[in-house]
């Protein structure tokens, strides 16, 4: 980067070629061990700083010609493109399953052998539903019974709950809402409309309980693969944002969510559609 400039919390380490490989010690530096001497030398409370000085004073260790050095770096560097391109590869498929839900969950593109015509519901009409009850943060690491937080269901799980991350005791389970499988779990409070009542659908067969601002309707019938991933295509989540209450955080209640509409085919088409979309998880 000839002729360009530096801000002012920016620093310039000018690496002596002669005695170390640049790469090889940036490497080095994004270590875990860099990290550790930064930990060690950085100062300050609500605005942390590092001096030049303290940098100067970090030892790392190196191999002592540069050819290693050189062949180091670049078996980190082919690493580090090798996982580049399996992000990329990663979010493409992520992206061909959104266009394949969109087609597949709204009836756009039929598979071969279905031809019924689907039929709208609202989702009051498909079950009932409950509220989770609360569990706090150091229950969610009491014991060993699976439990679902309400923010997992934004952080940890998409569109369908396989396992758990956060595990209570007995005690803390006999006062939580417990679940079944193909329940689906609605977050019922979230920062924008557009995330609000974002939805998982249980398909475990474990014992597990649900946490607080959690709404949970519970299906009388259908495939709890399909109706979690439909619960999260377009259509469906821009009724829950039109639904949603209040500016700093927004609520949805289970009235609100009994009115959303949803277009469904048969079980058996439900079914065939979920296996597709399951083959294409990421």
């Amino acid at each position: 980067l000839d002729t360009a400039n530096l801000t002012q919390t920016t620093a310039r380490i000018a690496i002596d070629r002669r005695k170390a490989e640049p790469r090889f010690a940036k490497y080095i530096l994004a270590s875990s061990l860099g990290e550790s001497h930064v930990a060690n030398y950085v100062k300050g409370g609500a605005q942390p700083g590092l001096n030049c000085g303290d940098v100067e004073k970090f030892l790392i260790p190196h191999p002592p010609s540069i050819e290693e050095q050189t062949l180091i770096a670049a078996a980190l560097s082919d690493a580090d493109d090798l996982i580049a391109a399996l992000e990329g590869m990663v979010s493409k498929k992520r992206d061909l399953k959104q266009a394949a839900m969109q087609h597949l969950l709204t009836g756009k593109t039929r598979l071969p052998g279905f031809s019924r015509e689907w039929g709208v519901k609202r989702l009051g009409d498909l079950g009932s539903f409950l509220k989770g009850s609360g569990i706090s943060r150091d229950q969610a690491q009491s014991g060993g019974i699976p439990c679902v937080r309400y923010g997992e269901i934004y952080t940890v799980h998409h569109d369908v709950i396989r396992s758990f991350a956060s595990r209570i005791s007995r005690e803390v389970a006999n006062t939580a809402t417990p679940l079944r499988y193909g329940d689906l779990l609605f977050a019922g409070s979230g920062e924008t409309k557009e995330q609000i009542g974002k939805c998982v659908a249980l398909v475990s067969h474990a014992e597990a309980y649900a946490g607080g601002d959690i709404v949970i309707l519970r299906p009388k019938v259908g495939d709890p693969f399909f109706l979690g991933y439909l619960m999260n295509t377009r259509s469906v989540v821009r009724q829950k944002a039109n639904l949603g209450q209040g500016d700093a955080v927004v609520h949805i209640s289970a009235r609100a969510l009994a009115n959303v509409e949803v277009v469904l085919p048969d079980p058996t088409e439900q079914t065939a559609i979920a296996e597709v979309l399951s083959d294409m998880a990421v």
